[in-house]
């Protein structure tokens, strides 16, 4: 997902870490059911950011994870 905020753009990188029916968390969930109502998905999302030389001294890393935006939500599974 990219993020336009104040003229600077962010990157950021999600992982679904719940799946639930009804209000019930459960291991999986057919694609044909993600678009009804009864079908929510949970997930937590990391930002990255251009590494600053500061902060990786070698430049091996072009980017770093940072929590200055962190997402988490529960939604509806349709928007998956």
């Amino acid at each position: 997902m990219l993020v336009f905020c104040d003229q600077w753009l962010f990157l950021y990188i999600a992982e679904v870490n719940g799946l639930f029916l009804d209000s019930r968390s459960v291991e999986d969930i057919p694609i044909s059911i993600l678009p009804e109502k009864i079908s929510q998905v949970s997930y937590q999302a990391l930002c990255l950011i251009p590494a600053m030389l500061s902060d990786v001294p070698d430049g091996k890393s072009d980017w770093q994870s940072s929590s200055l935006f962190a997402l988490s939500a529960k939604v509806p599974g349709v928007l998956i």
